[in-house]
Formats: C-alpha cells, sequence, structure tokens
C-alpha cells in the first residue's frame, strides 16, 4: 500500500489537480492555435515586419535577429559615378561596385524563401505544442483513472 501511494504522488492523494499538467496542456493548446493561425495565413514577415515581393530578409551579424532589406534600400547603395568613366576606366573599380550592389541579393532569404522558413519554423512549434498538449493530457487521463 505504501509503495502504491507513492507512484500516485501526493497530488493523487489529497484529490486536487497537479497545476503543472493543466498548465503545460494550456500553453500546448496556446502554442498549436497560435501557429495553426499563422501557417494558413499569408503575411510574411522578417523581424515582424512585412515583407513585400523584392524585399531580403537578412540576419544580423551576430544572429540574434533579422532585418528586412527593402527594394529601397538596395537603390541606396553605392554605386559608380558616371563621371568615372571619363576619367579612368578600371574593370577593377567595375568589380568592387557589382560587388557592393549584390551583397543583399547573395545574402539573407527573398520573399519566397522567407515564407517557406517561417511556414517550417511554425510547424515545428506545432509539433511541440501539439507534443505537449498530449502528454499534458495522458498524465491527466492517468491520474482521474487512477482516482476512479
Amino acid at each position: 500500500m505504501a509503495g502504491e501511494r507513492r507512484l500516485r504522488g501526493k497530488n493523487a492523494r489529497s484529490g486536487r489537480v497537479p497545476v503543472r499538467l493543466v498548465g503545460l496542456l494550456i500553453l500546448g493548446i496556446f502554442i498549436v492555435g497560435y501557429c495553426g493561425f499563422h501557417l494558413i495565413t499569408d503575411d510574411v514577415t522578417c523581424g515582424r515586419q512585412s515583407m513585400a515581393a523584392g524585399d531580403r530578409c537578412v540576419t544580423t551579424a551576430d544572429g540574434d535577429g533579422e532585418s528586412l532589406v527593402t527594394e529601397d534600400d538596395l537603390a541606396q547603395l553605392p554605386q559608380r559615378p558616371v563621371d568615372l568613366d571619363d576619367f579612368a576606366p578600371d574593370p577593377a573599380l567595375d568589380d568592387v561596385y557589382a560587388q557592393i550592389r549584390s551583397v543583399p541579393t547573395s545574402m539573407g532569404r527573398s520573399r519566397d524563401e522567407q515564407a517557406a522558413h517561417n511556414d517550417q519554423n511554425m510547424w515545428v512549434a506545432t509539433g511541440v505544442g501539439a507534443i505537449a498538449t498530449i502528454g499534458a493530457a495522458t498524465g491527466l487521463l492517468i491520474i482521474h483513472a487512477r482516482r476512479s
């Protein structure tokens, strides 16, 4: 009898519902609902900003966030001055400006790539939420069955 009480725990003896399991159940349901909502919406975000068709999503250098680079930002990058052609046509200088212009398009994700990235993250979080929900519900059912 003493061994059976140890397996059941103090909450099972006292008739109280384990708060941690109820909290985990609520958290799991919230995660599944939140992620499910974001999976059915068409909004693509980068760093909590909505993305348009020509935008790029670039992860910051220290890896702690994402930055949105818009087409206007790309247009403001340095370009080769036209009057340099009269001076000294230098192919190396053309390469430098070409590299500057290609950085945002060679780095980061396009809107479509970011949409796939967001969906993948939401599916993983949905799976974690589902596991938490199923685990908590199973635990609560086991406790209820032991009391009956």
